[in-house]
């Protein structure tokens, strides 16, 4: 309700896109519209007290403008757009390296991994390792900072926007798990990785 009051304060004709059932119902992109998550990972907020996040993205006219993930333990906040890069607090982040996906770690769904859906199991087996974080924006902050080549999952649109607009900004490839661009008013199966684990998660998918 706080994010949410603020955004329209500042921004009062944006229609805004929340988890809590706080926001609107937009059935277009047209205009401002935001994307707000204030506790991505309840399970690990509540059981952990660790990788959860805060998580808030800006989209004009269905582009991604904004992007806001808060690493709330750590105190860190990745932050940007296309037009200013990417940053940690006040560190400017490089792109990670093109990794394929049997160079690194993969983060996936552990739900779906757990009853083979989507390719996650010979995903997993491919890859170096994988891992399961349980929450969308301490994942994305993984693939941000090169320590995992990719993550899948299944995602409201609040659960992406952010890591959306921060990830593409580093050049990393973001799609459903079919390749294709991804629809902001519904749910998805989220794949985001380096070029080279998009493309051999996509194969193994398919295959």
């Amino acid at each position: 309700q706080i994010i949410n009051k603020y955004i329209r304060k500042f921004d009062p004709d944006a229609q805004i896109v929340s988890e809590e059932g706080f926001g609107d119902k937009p059935i277009s992109m047209a205009g401002h519209v935001w994307f707000v998550d204030p506790i991505d990972g309840t399970m690990n907020f509540y059981k952990q007290h660790d990788d959860f996040a805060i998580m808030i993205a800006l989209y004009i006219d269905n582009q991604p403008i904004l992007g806001w993930i808060m690493d709330v333990v750590n105190n860190i906040v990745y932050h940007g757009g296309p037009q200013m890069g990417i940053f940690a607090n006040q560190l400017r982040l490089d792109p990670p390296e093109n990794d394929a996906l049997n160079q690194g770690i993969v983060l996936l769904s552990g739900a779906r991994l757990l009853y083979g859906m989507f390719g996650y199991d010979e995903i997993a087996k491919s890859a170096l390792g994988y891992r399961v974080i349980g929450a969308a924006g301490p994942s994305f902050i993984r693939v941000l900072r090169g320590q995992a080549v990719g993550y899948s999952s299944k995602m409201m649109s609040w659960d992406f926007a952010a890591g959306q607009v921060l990830a593409k900004t580093l050049g990393l490839i973001v799609s459903d798990i079919d390749g294709k661009q991804l629809d902001m008013l519904s749910s998805n199966i989220v794949l985001v990785a380096t070029n080279r684990a998009h493309r051999d998660i996509l194969a193994l998918h398919r295959s």
